[in-house]
């Protein structure tokens, strides 16, 4: 294999993650690229639009049309993106072949799996949430890996958050450090860009760098997901008597 399937430590996490990034560059930020880019790009102009309260009335179509187109990104094309750039970092990282159509078109098959767990993994977090915050961010990340559960072992509802919050125990230091640092990057990218005065040029760098930040934040969690289930279940060696099996020649005896 390409890429080695272990347990894997924070540094070697963050190491792999990187090389999946910089190998499969191309194909992963174009399946993520395909829905964030054009919606980050409209939202900036939408944003820097509004921005002088006495060019927009407090209400119009313009601002009911793009809440809408919000609302279905994040509900909708959102996951579809993340599940599609999910299912093609697994399919690389075990070194199976995958493209753009091929991963766009296993998600949407599970569409109401994916669609459907994500929905009740946020409504307990926003419950949780709700008693005081702390409840909230545990039970983001119990149920951090339930995309990637959906997408790798093709489960949804219940079943999905089971799994997630059972590969999660003893990953929570890792996850809270990864995200805290993902966090801090991309709050210096994020600063760099606002330094930029065309606002044009701005509102394009910004949807770009939201592109790279939310296909490295899904190849992490995948990587996460890998290390947890060697970690957890011997995967890396369940993967490679699978992997021997199949290699064998039709009607080979021992």
């Amino acid at each position: 294999m390409r890429y080695e399937l272990r347990a894997m430590s924070l540094g070697d996490i963050l190491d792999l993650s990187i090389r999946l990034m910089r190998d499969h560059f191309v194909l992963l930020c174009a399946i993520t690229g395909a829905i964030y880019f054009p919606y980050n790009l409209l939202a900036n102009f939408f944003t820097a639009g509004t921005q002088n309260p006495e060019a927009m009335p407090s209400f119009s179509p313009v601002i009911l049309v793009g809440s809408l187109i919000g609302l279905l990104v994040v509900m909708v094309m959102g996951p579809v993106a993340n599940g599609a750039v999910t299912k093609a970092v697994a399919d690389r990282y075990l070194d199976r072949p995958t493209s753009f159509g091929q991963a766009y078109g296993y998600v949407f098959r599970r569409f109401g799996k994916l669609v459907g767990a994500l929905l009740l993994a946020m409504l307990l977090v926003m419950f949780g949430t709700l008693l005081f915050v702390i409840p909230g961010i545990i039970l983001y990340i119990r149920y951090l890996l339930v995309p990637v559960v959906v997408v790798v072992e093709d489960v949804g509802g219940g079943t999905a958050l089971k799994r997630s919050r059972e590969l999660m125990k003893g990953n929570w230091g890792k996850a809270i450090l990864l995200g805290i640092l993902l966090t801090i990057v991309m709050m210096i990218m994020s600063g760099l860009t606002a330094l930029i005065p065309q606002r044009m040029l701005a509102a394009t760098v910004s949807a770009a760098v939201t592109v790279l930040y939310t296909t490295f934040a899904q190849i992490v969690i995948v990587v996460i997901y890998m290390h947890a289930r060697c970690q957890k279940e011997a995967f890396d060696l369940e993967f490679l008597a699978k992997s021997l099996a199949e290699s064998q020649p039709t009607g080979e005896t021992g």
